[in-house]
């Protein structure tokens, strides 16, 4: 993304000139608003916008939807205790108490794969902060894995019309600690509190999330009464000039035409089986429980968190300025210590308490970078100049969480059984193809660009 042409007056959201329509974003910065020379004074300004803001805002509103994503099935075994019963309905399918948990986590991630698919276009019609809005304020915990599925492409599709490429990174890595951070703060209260305790939480959390974005959307509003102007109003293909009955159509053909691209294929299929990979640790306490000579209150999810932050903070900070050669290998060497970590679970003499711990550090550490760095920086660079990031990032999604869907119905089906090894050697196997996807569609951009 390049930034426009820059005004004598700096600006708290600085748009490109009127006479270079191929890039039209606007910016957050420290600074004060202006608006343009046409419609507002030249003495007009806004009060100074914190520098931290937009980072914040983004933080808050992804910790508290990870943070409820995660209370219902960790408030699930404290209000109802095992074995659970097999609903009518569900007897009558032939679905016995066994088969709830895989049973659950396919709907489950089914309303995911749905969501993905029918939100994209409206996220870009609405834009981020509208999009985030109205998703965030529906009730949470009934209505979650749709709002889950909503909320990072409405992010993501905020930070493509507000941030110069230089500062994504940084804010794809709020976005991926506030997340983990809620999680942690989710399996810490799994362990110390009980079933409703869990529920209330998720339900602040809930209104957390909408009451920061609204902040945001309500500062932003505000600016513009003082002179300043909306992000989205601005953006390439929202003007008044656009509203024409064919609007959509050109749009759609730029999404076919990406998709049947080579890099989005590659692209597609790391974030699939990374996010099957990362998704394990939901099932590593019960892949734990089969060995006896550890402690039932192991807290492996929170160091996976933990890890997940440590390595989004390290790679994002330098990620804009690497090169493209340093990119690769720093995303395929992640996806061969991914294959490392995995392989190490199969190694039974080596599975004690700080050992299991210190493995899923390097796995949240090393999963974090390839899936989420590259994938969203590349639809964040395409999906801008069409108009279609939530679109892209969408449909990057539907097909990782329809491979998941299948992945928990098959995987929950171990536990209490066995079969652990070759559920461990599958992981193992696609952190390696990952590795190898990932590599090469970051090279092709390199190769094609230069």
């Amino acid at each position: 993304m390049r930034g426009g042409s820059q005004s004598n007056v700096k600006t708290g959201l600085q748009a490109t000139s009127p006479s270079d329509p191929k890039e039209q974003y606007t910016e957050f910065n420290e600074s004060t608003a202006a608006g343009p020379p046409s419609t507002a004074p030249a003495a007009t300004t806004a009060a100074p916008l914190p520098a931290y803001l937009p980072s914040l805002t983004l933080f808050l509103t992804y910790m508290c939807t990870m943070g409820s994503k995660c209370a219902l099935p960790l408030a699930i075994p404290h209000r109802y205790p095992p074995p659970l019963p097999s609903p009518v309905f569900l007897s009558n399918l032939g679905i016995g108490p066994d088969n709830i948990l895989s049973v659950t986590l396919l709907c489950s991630t089914l309303a995911v794969s749905v969501t993905k698919a029918m939100s994209g276009s409206v996220i870009d019609k609405l834009g981020g902060v509208s999009s985030t809005s109205v998703y965030a304020s529906a009730p949470f915990l009934i209505l979650i894995d749709i709002i889950f599925a909503v909320i990072w492409p409405s992010l993501i599709s905020m930070i493509s019309r507000s941030r110069p490429s230089k500062k994504q990174a940084k804010d794809i890595s709020s976005l991926v600690v506030g997340g983990r951070a809620g999680m942690t703060i989710m399996f810490g209260l799994g362990g110390v509190t009980t079933g409703s305790s869990i529920f209330k939480f998720a339900g602040v959390a809930g209104g957390l999330a909408a009451a920061s974005v609204g902040a945001g959307r309500f500062r932003r509003i505000k600016l513009v009464k003082k002179g300043g102007a909306l992000p989205e109003k601005i953006m390439k293909n929202e003007g008044k000039e656009n509203k024409s009955k064919f609007e959509v159509s050109p749009k759609l053909k730029n999404v076919i035409k990406t998709a049947g691209t080579l890099n989005f294929f590659l692209f597609t299929i790391t974030r699939a089986l990374l996010l099957i990979f990362g998704n394990f640790v939901l099932f590593v306490p019960s892949y734990l429980a089969s060995f006896e000579h550890l402690p039932k209150s192991l807290p492996a999810g929170s160091f996976y968190s933990l890890g997940c932050i440590a390595g989004i903070m390290a790679s994002s900070r330098k990620w804009s300025r690497w090169s493209r050669k340093k990119r690769k290998f720093v995303a395929g060497g992640s996806c061969i210590l991914s294959f490392l970590s995995a392989i190490s679970l199969l190694y039974p003499p080596f599975i004690k308490s700080w050992s299991v711990l210190l493995i899923m550090f390097l796995w949240g550490s090393s999963f974090v970078t390839p899936f989420y760095l590259p994938p969203t920086i590349y639809v964040l660079k395409v999906g801008k100049k069409q108009g279609t990031v939530g679109t892209l990032d969408n449909l990057f999604d539907l097909w990782s969480f329809l491979a998941l869907a299948v992945f928990n119905s098959k995987v929950a089906k171990c536990v209490g059984t066995g079969g652990w090894d070759k559920v461990i050697m599958g992981l193992a196997g696609s952190a390696l193809v990952s590795g190898l996807c990932v590599f090469t569609a970051i090279h092709r951009e390199d190769r094609d660009e230069e």
